[in-house]
Parts: structure tokens; C-alpha cells; sequence
């Protein structure tokens, strides 16, 4: 795996905690440039996609003859009008189908407890907006959030879980700490709390030399996700 690649974990909407990353996988799931209908920081939003017009051809008086050139630019003209509208009256209909769709979604990824807040509305924006008005923490209290989780993966202890779920949310918790600007995410601490947990594990010698590599090599940034899988291949 590079730096670049991702692990795809899908985030169910269950506490606050969890508003941000799952609004962001919400987004991406709203294809066809739809997002801003459902774009639930916009208030009182009533926009909907336009139906397409078909573009009306200029066409000459009935008194006025056309010649064979003329005639055929008209019909070329005409269909190229249809061809269009065609063409956009079938995004349209993407679009439709994919707010329609996005409703569903929504509805299966938020908490069993939290479905009444998508009930009897009428379109994904107002159930985004019903969530929001419920889970949407302070950006403040996110990121002090993710703090405590991210001391909490330190101390995990053998027995309590799986080890493999367990590195799992270290990649997702980890990808969250970054998109939130954590200063810990800075420089290689993010790597040096693994290799602290890892030795916690019971881990040590692993956990050791990875320390040693790190300072061996003071000017390297190490990628956390390919330390992670590195000590999961071990």
C-alpha cells in the first residue's frame, strides 16, 4: 500500500464523534454533482435541479423560400437542438434518481436510533439537516474528541477485542486526526504513539525497532499507514 491509498471503512452515524467523517462519506456518495441540494450547512436550501428545455430553432417565415442549403442547415440545426436536450434531460434524470437514491443511503448509515430524525422528510437535505441539528459537534469539541480516542488506541490491551479491528481503527482514527489538523499528526509522533502501543502489546522488540529506525533516519517522515501494515505482516 502507498501513502496514497486509503482503507475504505464505511462510518455508521452513531454519536458525535462521528459527523464529521460520515458527512464527508455522504458527500462523496452524492454523485452527479447533487451535492448542493443536500448540502446541509446551507439554510432554508429550496433548490432543485431544473428540468431541461429543449431550445427552440429560429425558423423563417412561412412566406420566405429556402434554398436546398438552407433547408438542410435548418433540419441540421434542429437535430443538433434534440440531440442536446436529450443529452441533458438524461443528467437530469441521473440527478433525480440519485437524490431519490441518496434518501436510502442516508438510512443506512445512521444509528438505529437516530432513524426517526429521516422520517417523514422530504428529501436528503432535510434529513441531513435534521442530523445535523442533533450531532453536529463544535469543531473544538471534535478535535478534543479525537484526542482522547487517539491516547484511548494506546492503551489496548491483549484480550480485548481483535488485534486486526484494532489496527483497523488505528488507519481509520488516523485518517480523521489528519483531516482535522491534529497537532499531533505533526512529524513522526503519530508513529512513535504505535510503536509505544505496540510495545504495550507486548510487541517489543518490534516496537524497538521501529524506534531505532526512527532515529537512525531523523529526517524521515515514515507513512503510518505502511507502519501499521507492516506491523500486521510481521
Amino acid at each position: 500500500m502507498s501513502s496514497s491509498d486509503t482503507v475504505k471503512v464505511k462510518t455508521v452515524l452513531t454519536t458525535d464523534r462521528d459527523w464529521f467523517p460520515w458527512l464527508a462519506q455522504v458527500r462523496e456518495y452524492c454523485t452527479v454533482r447533487i451535492w448542493l441540494y443536500c448540502d446541509p450547512s446551507i439554510e432554508n436550501n429550496t433548490t432543485v435541479p431544473a428540468r431541461p428545455k429543449k431550445e427552440a430553432v429560429e425558423l423563417p417565415d412561412d412566406d420566405v423560400a429556402l434554398t436546398p442549403g438552407q433547408a438542410r442547415r435548418l433540419r441540421n440545426d434542429e437535430e443538433e437542438a434534440y440531440t442536446n436536450w436529450k443529452y441533458e434531460l438524461k443528467a437530469y434524470d441521473h440527478q433525480i434518481q440519485a437524490l431519490l437514491d441518496v434518501r436510502g443511503y442516508i438510512r443506512t448509515i445512521v444509528h438505529v436510533n437516530l432513524l426517526s430524525l429521516t422520517n417523514d422528510c422530504e428529501s436528503g437535505y432535510h434529513m441531513l439537516r435534521n442530523l445535523q441539528s442533533r450531532m453536529r459537534p463544535t469543531q473544538l469539541a471534535y478535535k478534543k474528541a479525537l484526542t482522547r480516542e487517539w491516547n484511548t488506541m494506546k492503551a489496548y490491551k491483549k484480550g480485548v477485542g481483535s488485534v486486526d479491528d484494532w489496527l483497523d481503527k488505528w488507519i481509520t482514527l488516523y485518517q480523521d486526526c489528519v483531516k482535522a489538523k491534529l497537532p499531533i499528526m505533526e512529524l513522526n509522533q503519530p508513529v512513535d504513539d504505535f510503536a509505544e502501543a505496540a510495545a504495550g502489546l507486548g510487541d517489543l522488540t518490534w516496537a524497538s525497532g521501529l524506534v531505532q529506525r526512527m532515529y537512525s533516519q531523523p529526517d524521515r517522515i515514515f507513512d503510518f499507514q505502511e507502519v501499521v501494515l507492516e506491523f500486521r505482516a510481521h
